[in-house]
């Protein structure tokens, strides 16, 4: 049974810690010890509700199989050309599945909560 979480400072970061790692090196091919993924330790503090993002963690039998959040794209470097009222757009980033829950919905699932969540901050656009 799958349900998708969302990251609050009471969430146990090592299991969450651990799959962002090793997406980012199936991926990115980005060392496993590399700086930048102590960035994954504070996520909670970097997602926040307060600051119109939030970091969702999927959970199969309590193993995290997938990750996803959604923040304000003015906080991103990233930013299409078109854009011109940056707080009505919200950016989605760090989807990741694992590769053994890949093909399960799982994705889809996560992007729904997404979604729901870029409306209740008021965003009208997603990248």
């Amino acid at each position: 049974m799958a349900n998708i979480e969302l990251i609050t400072p009471d969430t146990p970061r090592e299991p969450i810690y651990q799959f962002l790692v090793e997406q980012m090196h199936l991926h990115y091919r980005r060392p496993l010890d590399s700086e930048h993924n102590k960035y994954f330790l504070q996520l909670a503090e970097h997602y926040s509700p307060d600051k119109r993002s939030s970091f969702y963690v999927l959970y199969e039998n309590g193993e995290v199989v997938g990750t996803g959040c959604i923040s304000p794209l003015e906080a991103h470097h990233r930013r299409p050309p078109h854009c011109v009222d940056e707080s009505l757009w919200g950016y989605i980033s760090r989807v990741y599945i694992s590769p053994k829950a890949q093909s399960s919905g799982y994705g889809r699932q996560i992007y729904k909560v997404l979604e729901a969540r870029a409306k209740e901050f008021g965003y009208t656009h997603l990248c």
